[in-house]
């Protein structure tokens, strides 16, 4: 089916939800992404602080919200890429962004074992806590 067969449908919906999902979690230029606006707005937290010593890590949550469109546009996109404009575009943006996403968390771990070793501090809003990593086990990290 060609491009000029194919229909405005609920296919298309995928790529509008891949667009606010790109608008929702990075940032254009001086202007921050609109989706630490929209948390800030409705009270949620856009990240978590990590401290130990002089080192302070600002673990960013916005692109893990993203997902919520992010995945449907996945879901959506390769369901009606067929015969819907713009579904097959967005689901393949989309299924490139969540893989990004994936790859840079476990990066992100990575580096802030290498970085904070045995402790830190976590702070989340007005709740502090202690943060220990036990070598000898087979969990990561334990709540103190």
């Amino acid at each position: 089916m060609s491009e000029v067969d194919k229909k405005i449908g609920l296919g298309t919906l995928s790529l509008i939800l891949c667009i606010i999902g790109i608008l929702f979690s990075f940032s254009f230029g001086d202007v921050g992404c609109y989706g630490d606006t929209i948390l800030k707005s409705i009270g949620l937290e856009t990240g978590l602080i990590i401290e130990k010593g002089s080192r302070v890590t600002f673990l960013h949550y916005t692109p893990f919200y993203s997902l919520l469109f992010f995945i449907p546009s996945v879901i959506i996109g390769y369901k009606y890429r067929k015969n819907h404009i713009g579904a097959l575009l967005g689901a393949v943006i989309s299924s490139i962004i969540v893989l990004l996403l994936i790859v840079a968390t476990f990066i992100t771990i990575v580096h802030l074992k290498q970085l904070y070793g045995a402790v830190g501090s976590l702070s989340y809003g007005k709740f502090s806590v202690q943060l220990t990593y036990d070598y000898n086990s087979e969990s990561e990290f334990f709540w103190n």
